[in-house]
């Protein structure tokens, strides 16, 4: 038995012997293949990050722009509701009320309002002592005295002749200018007084019989009240 032993003992020696050793060269290439390995897969991974650290580069920008218009939106929106709110508050506030006297002065009616003052003119009645055939009225004259102060007229021409009638009808536009001139020169004081009145009325009748007009009427009347603003 022992001898057996020592034959298989030998044998194990042997068989060791015969085995050869991995040479120190194999090791090395393995080695420097796992490092070149592992530094192919940190190089792509780095390729990576770098790829998408652009991309996530690019939409900083993008994001910040697109926050931006959000909050933008939302101020002009809050300030909307704030601007129709305020103007709710201020429609829905009681207008204060107004003493009446000051009231009456801020009446826009008022203000325009024209006070006639009638004044002192001949009158159809006077004329009714001589009656005449014809009669032509130019009514509705408004003449400005001065600022304040007009003069709202009527116009009667009388003619006997239905010749003088007929031609100061065809130029009626033309005497209606003519008059409104004249009147337009006098002094306003002369319609407080019918003596005054009766001259201007005298100075009218002589002025129409002469150029441009050449007309002959036997008598002119003026109506006229004075109106203040």
């Amino acid at each position: 038995m022992e001898e057996e032993k020592k034959k298989e003992s030998e044998n194990l020696e042997e068989k060791r012997e015969e085995t050869p050793e991995p040479s120190k060269e194999i090791l090395t290439d393995e080695k420097e293949k796992t490092e070149a390995l592992l530094q192919d897969l940190l190089e792509e991974e780095t390729e990576e990050e770098k790829r998408k650290t652009p991309e996530k580069k690019k939409n900083i920008p993008f994001l910040l722009i697109l926050s931006g218009l959000l909050i933008l939106l939302l101020l002009v929106s809050a300030f909307f509701v704030l601007y129709k709110l305020f103007q709710k508050k201020e429609i829905s506030k009681p207008l204060p009320q107004v003493p009446s006297k000051v009231a009456e002065q801020l009446k826009p009616e008022e203000k325009s309002k024209i006070t006639p003052e009638e004044v002192n003119a001949t009158k159809s009645e006077q004329v009714s002592q001589k009656s005449y055939a014809y009669r032509l009225d130019l009514k509705n004259f408004l003449i400005p005295l001065n600022e304040q102060t007009f003069l709202k007229m009527d116009v009667y021409l009388y003619f006997e002749r239905p010749e003088d009638y007929k031609k100061a009808q065809k130029i009626n536009l033309s005497l209606r200018q003519f008059v409104f001139e004249e009147v337009k020169k006098e002094n306003p004081l002369v319609w407080r007084e019918e003596k005054a009145l009766k001259r201007v009325e005298e100075d009218l009748k002589v002025k129409i019989q002469k150029e441009p007009l050449m007309l002959n009427p036997a008598k002119i009347e003026l109506e006229g009240t004075i109106l203040r603003v």
